[in-house]
């Protein structure tokens, strides 16, 4: 049985892609934060270019590290098949092997999230991808 929040939460999600795409990056980034690469890769399409290479980068980076994220949008732009988000992402690495290893990255983050299903969102294009690099301690 559904519950009424819920409900609402699916219903306004199916209603409002800007939403919708800013949902889909932060399950990207909950994904690296809970050190579970696949879940993080399921918000990304395997129809982005070069998807096998990014996605062996973020598995390697979730194998070594701890990762925590903060996105802040700058800007949704788009209908309601296709948006396109600029994104403030800082990034802290903490190596997993090292004692207090941590590496702080910040970039401007172009990203492209499009309607890949019924009411299923991808990430198609995600730029700079180097921010997500696992870093050399």
């Amino acid at each position: 049985m559904m519950t009424a929040a819920l409900f609402l939460a699916l219903f306004l999600a199916v209603d409002d892609p800007e939403a919708s795409a800013r949902e889909t990056v932060a399950s990207f980034a909950a994904g690296l934060a809970q050190d579970n690469a696949e879940q993080a890769l399921a918000a990304v399409s395997k129809t982005m270019p070069d998807y096998g290479a990014f996605a062996d980068t973020v598995r390697a980076l979730v194998r070594q590290n701890q990762v925590t994220s903060s996105v802040a949008p700058q800007s949704n732009t788009g209908d309601a098949s296709k948006r396109e988000l600029q994104l403030d992402w800082y990034v802290e690495i903490k190596s997993k092997n090292a004692d207090l290893a941590l590496i702080r990255r910040r970039e401007t983050v172009r990203c492209t999230v499009e309607r890949t299903g019924k009411n299923k969102w991808q990430i198609t294009s995600l730029e700079p991808r180097r921010l997500f690099a696992p870093p050399v301690f």
